[in-house]
Formats: structure tokens, sequence, C-alpha cells
């Protein structure tokens, strides 16, 4: 009887093991690969990643809605604009400048001035009410 054997054509990957607080993850998505690449320590990346998910508890903001910025002067500027992108998590945050009081989760588009531009802001600086109307009180 003849025997013949051949290599396997398939390809074995190991997974990368990262130990961190006496358990092990696996991959390298952990939050300790996560903070580092950013600089920042663990509990500042957590922080971080609970200031996005406790801000949009409240969003009232989704990809696609047409809002107004708040005041009079950014209105003349930038008239309506329509949200393209909203920030859902920490890791999808970008390189925008992170700001803690007012974290700018949301990226606009103006109908007015350079229309290619994105503005990003936070969920406040869009509103719903047009602020150039003026409103009746009796």
């Amino acid at each position: 009887m003849i025997e013949q054997y051949f290599p396997s054509k398939r390809v074995v990957v190991t997974p990368i093991i990262h130990k961190y607080s006496g358990g092990a993850y696996y991959g390298n998505n952990t939050e300790e690969l996560k903070a580092s690449h950013r600089g920042l320590s663990i509990e500042e990346y957590r922080k971080r990643v609970v200031l996005v998910a406790t801000a949009l508890i409240g969003s009232k903001w989704a990809v696609g809605q047409t809002g107004f910025p708040h005041t009079k002067e950014e209105m003349a500027n930038h008239g309506p604009c329509r949200v393209v992108a909203l920030v859902t998590h920490y890791d999808n945050y970008g390189k925008i400048e992170w700001n803690p009081e007012c974290p700018y989760l949301l990226a606009v588009r103006p109908s007015k001035g350079d229309v290619t531009t994105i503005v990003n802001c936070s969920l406040g600086w869009l509103v719903k009410e047009d602020p150039t109307l003026i409103k009746e009180t009796c």
C-alpha cells in the first residue's frame, strides 16, 4: 500500500494573549491596548467611554436629521445642518480634540457657505427649532 502525505493549505493564526489584571484577553481589542494607542491610562479611557455613553442617553439626533445651530450668528454662517455622523462609542471618536465638559459627538454638514465642510459639534449645538424665527407669547 502506498501512503502520501501533503502539507495543509489551511492557514493557522495563533491568538495574541494580553495579560491584564489577572485575566487573559484574546485579540487586540482590549481596553489596555486601546488606551495605550491613544496615550491614555485605562482609567481615563474608561472615563471617556462612560462620558460618551451618558451623553448619548438623552440624544434626540440620528443620522439624516436636519437641525439648526443654536444661535442666530451661527445660523447666519451655516444655515440648516444635516447630521452626517454620530459618535456612539469613544472608539469612534476619531482625532477630534477631546472636550470633557461637552464632547463633540455630532458631525453635521451645513447648507450655507462651504458645503463640503463638516462641522464637529456637541449634542446641544444643534436644535430642532430655527433660532431666527420670532416667537409670539401671549
